[in-house]
């Protein structure tokens, strides 16, 4: 009997062992998988987004690189080339100006704006720029003259192509305003973001920024602290970081053509709050599995051990073997198995 009683316990002992560890195995497995999908998204959210800006600013440039074919292909007179350039700047809102410049430093701009006396447009950022690069170029971007809009130039040399000689420099100020939409309204999860960053840590786009252009742009010091883990992080990377008091992903990529890094950190809170409630009725399983166990344990003590155990301390085995004998002395041995083997029999 005590030995069926220590059988019977370790059974259960290890039953219990057997479920808790395997709940303990699926919360460690199921938080593994929830870190990787949170990491494997934030990096996939950021490509998508990238190759969104990317198309746009290609588009951009593509406009700007139609108008420098249309240049070259012949002798145009200057009316001819503003004609052209006012319908693309009517057709295209997004730009605030389309010009050419001249290697001569003339500009025929489709703004209307006129260059002031002493004004060199060979020594402006873009005209350098894509001359020295001698392809399409997009330069850093700046709050414009009249501070209520952040623009970037997309420029492109344009050359004589029977001589091969540089003619000038055609260029477009946009606003990235569309970009900054982008950036600003797309979430990929409820809890993250999206961020545009310049080549100086300033912000160009965050979705909880209106900015006031007048003071500047903010930069990541100031909305994240001097010792924000996102100012150590490297191009291409995605690392687990914890952002105003919030654990989660952080991936920084390089956008193509550009002086900008987008950004964008997905909170584990939004992955785990669905994740808690699996946890959640993991646990009531569990308990209910310990529950039913313990019942179990308390019902087999009280109607089967303890009857058990006090059947065989009233039996007395000396008195019991000495009945069988004699009844079996007293039987026909013949007729054996015919014999009543009560004690009365």
């Amino acid at each position: 009997m005590k030995d069926y009683n220590k059988r019977f316990y370790i059974w259960g002992v290890i039953v219990l062992i057997v479920i808790s560890s395997s709940f303990f195995l699926q919360y460690r497995n199921n938080n593994n998988l929830l870190e990787n999908n949170a990491e494997h998204m934030t990096e996939i959210s950021v490509n998508v987004l990238n190759e969104k800006i990317n198309n746009w600013l290609n588009n951009k440039g593509q406009l700007i690189n139609d108008a420098k074919h249309y240049i070259e292909m012949g002798e145009l007179t200057d009316e001819e080339i503003l004609q052209y350039l006012e319908v693309l700047l009517i057709e295209n809102e997004e730009f605030f100006s389309i010009y050419y410049g001249t290697k001569d430093n003339t500009m025929i701009n489709a703004s209307g704006w006129e260059m002031p006396e002493g004004f060199d447009l060979r020594k402006r950022p873009w005209y350098k720029k894509a001359v020295k690069k001698d392809q399409l170029i997009y330069t850093n971007s700046f709050i414009n003259a009249s501070e209520d809009d952040i623009i970037i130039t997309v420029a492109v040399p344009v050359y004589n192509k029977t001589e091969d000689e540089l003619l000038g420099v055609i260029a477009g100020d946009v606003s990235i305003s569309t970009i900054i939409s982008y950036v600003k309204e797309q979430q990929v999860a409820e809890k993250g973001f999206f961020m545009l960053i310049d080549n100086e840590n300033h912000i160009l786009a965050h979705p909880d920024f209106n900015y006031n252009l007048n003071n500047g742009l903010p930069t990541i010091e100031e909305k994240f602290g001097e010792n924000s883990q996102i100012n150590q992080f490297k191009i291409n990377e995605t690392k687990k970081v914890k952002l105003n008091d919030k654990e989660g992903f952080f991936s920084y990529k390089r956008v193509k053509n550009t002086q900008w890094y987008l950004a964008n950190f997905t909170s584990l809170e939004y992955y785990t709050d669905s994740f808690n409630q699996l946890l959640k009725s993991f646990l009531f399983a569990f308990l209910l599995s310990i529950s039913v166990i313990l019942t179990f344990f308390w019902l087999q003590n009280k109607y089967v051990i303890k009857p058990l155990r006090r059947f065989d301390s009233n039996i007395n085995p000396e008195l019991f073997i000495t009945l069988i004998l004699n009844h079996v002395k007293a039987c026909n041995f013949n007729n054996f198995y015919q014999c009543n083997l009560s004690p009365n029999g």
